[in-house]
């Protein structure tokens, strides 16, 4: 997030371009000189993430996959509906749904399974779960 003109950040940022990587910076305080490395970057064509919706937002084709309509969802359970109510198109840790659903450890599970059988949710990396 933050690293001056010439820093080992850029280093790796070289690298990851060098694979064909997707490069993104998030801008800082102008008078900061720990904000040129971003800046620059940007400058350079990195995409500019200001929340993480912009890099969802970016990643939609792979996180979509033909999904449902909000009128065309199979029939849902009353455990799923309510994950699906908690869950937005940010990605939601598991931790935040149990507490937002009051569910059970296994029954939360096992209903986030099923509806990523759907392909109504995507698991994502670090028990995360986001809409599709």
């Amino acid at each position: 997030v933050e690293a001056k003109t010439r820093s080992g950040a850029l280093i790796t940022v070289d690298y990851a371009l060098e694979q064909g990587k997707d490069v993104f910076a998030v801008p800082g305080p102008i008078n900061s000189r720990n904000s040129e490395g971003p800046h620059n970057l940007i400058k350079q064509g990195a995409k500019l993430i200001t929340c993480s919706e912009d890099i969802m937002e970016e990643y939609s084709l792979i996180f979509k996959k033909p999904g449902y309509e909000v009128n065309n969802l199979p029939m849902l359970n009353d455990q799923e509906s309510l994950i699906i109510n908690c869950i937005g198109y940010s990605p939601c840790h598991f931790d935040q749904l149990l507490k937002d659903t009051q569910l059970d450890t296994g029954v939360l599970s096992t209903a986030l399974l099923q509806l990523e059988f759907e392909g109504i949710v995507k698991s994502l990396p670090g028990n995360y779960y986001v809409k599709v």
